[in-house]
């Protein structure tokens, strides 16, 4: 039996899987309108740190916008181990508009980021998380009409 060549165009194993990409150039979630003059962008994907999911932020902004708005940074407790990007807590849950959309309606615009909770990494990873946040920010500060 004759051993069949090996092509040398062949690719060599392991195979590296494909850089992520840059979240600084994806292109924004659509927007909805969740209370009169409120613009809310949900699942902004802010970073996609290695052997990760992708870390998604939700953009409450006024609508319209004078110049480069303010910026809070809300960031959910539960002790970096539980807890969701768009929960302000129990006592604020039962408000129509919630308090997101207040700020936003008031001029302000309101970042409500994911990060990796402890199950997923280890301290410091939550605060890596959180620093590409701010990246990402600054990055997209003229495109969302953010104050650097």
């Amino acid at each position: 039996m004759q051993e069949e060549a090996v092509s040398q165009d062949a690719p060599s194993f392991p195979a590296q899987p494909p850089a992520p990409p840059d979240p600084a150039r994806l292109p924004l979630p659509p927007h909805a309108r969740p209370a009169p003059g409120v613009r809310l962008l949900r699942g902004a994907v802010y970073a996609v740190p290695d052997g990760s999911r992708p870390l998604e932020t939700d953009l409450w902004l006024p609508e319209p916008a004078d110049g480069p708005l303010p910026v809070v940074v809300f960031v959910h407790g539960g002790g970096w181990r539980t807890g969701l990007r768009d929960d302000p807590g129990p006592r604020f849950r039962h408000w129509l508009p919630g308090p997101f959309a207040r700020l936003a309606g008031a001029g302000v615009a309101v970042v409500c980021p994911d990060y990796r909770l402890s199950g997923e990494a280890r301290h410091p990873a939550q605060l890596d998380d959180l620093r590409a946040l701010l990246v990402w920010l600054r990055d997209r500060a003229g495109e969302l009409g953010l104050d650097p």
